[in-house]
């Protein structure tokens, strides 16, 4: 049968096309299967090409079977290399030739026939749906360039556009250059001549402030002069005797108010003619202006008032009676340079007289402030010594306050509960013994007639002092004695426990020969019923702060006061 089978394949072409329903010519059939791939050569040997085929993947289990484990591949990425090659060959066609058939670009006719492996349906779907998606990418990023270039020819159209544009704004700003240059020069222009008359006018400004800086200058040394000119004059006034000055006094007040009298007058006849004037004006003004220019014109004749008639004839009033006064005053009483001479001896004697009283009493002062210091002092020290005894007293009675206090604590400690006074008396005792024992360890005078409460302040006393030496002692001495003394206090705290624990055992074994010892009890009446036991409610233990408040009302009682 395999020869008959390969006798027929190496007669004829085997063809394996898809069904259809129409009947072809044989043109068309040669046609078909010149451009048909799926045709199987002559020289192929179906039966041996399938052994090859089995061969190869035995082969291939085998090599994957011997791999490492980085390098195997799972059926999923052996799909994705498949598709990825035939993706890689769509691209490579589509990329040679667009335009023409996909089988136009190679020479078919020259190929020589190859074997053709074996391929399923779904593999050959899955290629066709590959293809069609490679396909459509291709599609759609053809139409996306055919935008982008539509879009980039637009924009070299606005670009055109925005080139001339800017040339034309270009002209316009070399113009408006060109007209701002030859502007600028003619404000330079004239900004140098103004500068030049500035400077010039400046220079005439400072020229006449120089010259009204000297002349006020001159004027207040002249001042000066005439001020200290003045000063003479008074003090050579208050010299002149009571009985020259009066008729001098006299004649400047009449003077003064015959110049007030002429000046009113004087006023009087200014304002009648100024008014007289006012009106000749006011009048040649309604001829020739209108209603409005006369008002300003009343206004302007308004302006020359009485007020300013007065304010003028108060300001020149002064100068009159200034003018008239020196010239009275020229004349002094004092016509000889010798009398002011003799006076002024005179006044330096009194003057020096008077140093002289000044400086005794200012010696007077002193001493005077000295004794008040010495004695502000003196009282200063006596007053803080009271305020020192004062606040002694004060820490005193507070102090014995804080101890009335503490004892009332202690009554108080000691009437509260059932303590009688036998317990108190005996509970003292027991802590005097205490303390008397500790002192004798400590201080080593038990048999001392001391009270209680000095020994507790010997003991604190000298634990201080030991404290003090302790931290001087090296560290190993000082951690070996307090191990020895832990061992001491443990040895004592266990034979403390066994006594204690004797105790109770023997407390324990005389409660049950006690028991054991009493007469038998009859019971009468109903036995009583055995109950369940309620739940426990385990107490909260405080030992350790009872035991805390215990040394702390131990502590306050004996060391607080």
């Amino acid at each position: 049968m395999r020869s008959s089978v390969k006798k027929s394949a190496e007669s004829d072409d085997v063809r394996v096309p898809f069904p259809s329903g129409k009947a072809r010519s044989k043109s068309e059939k040669e046609d078909e299967n010149e451009n048909n791939p799926f045709v199987i050569p002559k020289d192929a040997d179906m039966f041996k090409m399938q052994d090859d085929e089995v061969k190869k993947q035995a082969q291939f289990r085998r090599d994957q079977r011997n791999l490492k484990v980085h390098e195997k591949h799972t059926n999923a990425t052996r799909t994705s290399e498949l598709t990825s090659k035939m993706r890689k060959i769509v691209l490579a066609e589509e990329d040679d030739d667009d335009s023409t058939d996909i089988f136009g670009g190679r020479s078919w006719d020259n190929m020589k026939p190859h074997p053709v492996n074996k391929e399923g349906i779904t593999e050959y779907i899955a290629r066709k749906r590959e293809m069609f998606h490679v396909k459509y990418a291709i599609s759609v990023k053809r139409e996306e360039m055919r935008q982008l270039e539509k879009l980039a020819r637009e924009e070299e159209k606005k670009l055109v556009i925005a080139e001339k544009c800017l040339e034309e704004d270009a002209i316009t700003f070399d113009k408006f250059l060109k007209e701002n240059d030859a502007n600028s020069v003619e404000s330079i222009r004239r900004v140098e001549q103004e500068t030049r008359r500035k400077l010039e006018k400046v220079a005439a400004v400072k020229k006449l402030h120089n010259t009204i800086r000297g002349i006020e200058t001159e004027i207040s040394k002249s001042e000066e002069r005439l001020k200290m000119f003045k000063k003479y004059r008074a003090f050579v006034d208050t010299l002149t005797p009571e009985e020259h000055r009066k008729p001098k006094k006299e004649k400047k007040i009449s003077r003064k108010q015959s110049a007030v009298s002429t000046a009113d007058s004087s006023s009087q006849i200014k304002s009648t003619k100024r008014k007289s004037m006012s009106a000749r004006t006011s009048v040649m003004s309604n001829r020739r202006f209108s209603a409005r220019n006369s008002k300003m014109s009343v206004k302007e004749s308004v302006a020359f008032t009485p007020s300013s008639d007065n304010q003028e004839i108060e300001r020149k009033t002064p100068d009159i009676v200034e003018s008239s006064s020196d010239e009275e005053e020229a004349y002094l009483y004092f016509n000889n340079p010798e009398d002011l001479l003799t006076l002024f001896h005179d006044l330096e004697d009194q003057n020096l007289s008077m140093i002289q009283n000044g400086q005794d009493m200012e010696e007077a002062l002193d001493e005077m402030k000295a004794q008040a210091k010495v004695t502000e002092e003196r009282l200063n020290r006596e007053v803080n010594f009271l305020v020192d005894q004062i606040e002694m007293l004060e820490a005193n009675v507070k102090r014995e306050n804080e101890k009335v206090e503490d004892l009332e604590l202690k009554c108080e400690f000691f009437s509260f509960g059932n303590y009688d006074e036998a317990d108190q008396d005996k509970l003292v005792k027991q802590y005097d013994d205490a303390i008397k024992k500790v002192y004798g360890n400590i201080v080593g005078n038990e048999d001392a007639q001391i009270p209680t409460l000095h020994m507790v302040v010997s003991i604190e006393n000298t634990l201080s002092q030991l404290l003090d030496e302790m931290e001087n002692l090296p560290s190993e001495t000082v951690a070996q004695y307090e191990k020895s003394f832990e061992k001491d206090r443990r040895a004592r705290a266990r034979e403390e426990k066994a006594r204690e624990q004797e105790e109770a055992q023997k407390e324990r074994v005389k409660r049950a020969l006690e028991r054991a010892q009493a007469a038998p009890r009859n019971n009468i009446g109903r036995k009583p019923v055995r109950r369940s036991e309620p739940p426990r409610s385990k107490a909260k233990t405080r030992t350790t702060n009872d035991e805390n408040s215990k040394e702390q009302q131990e502590h306050r009682y004996f060391f607080e006061y």
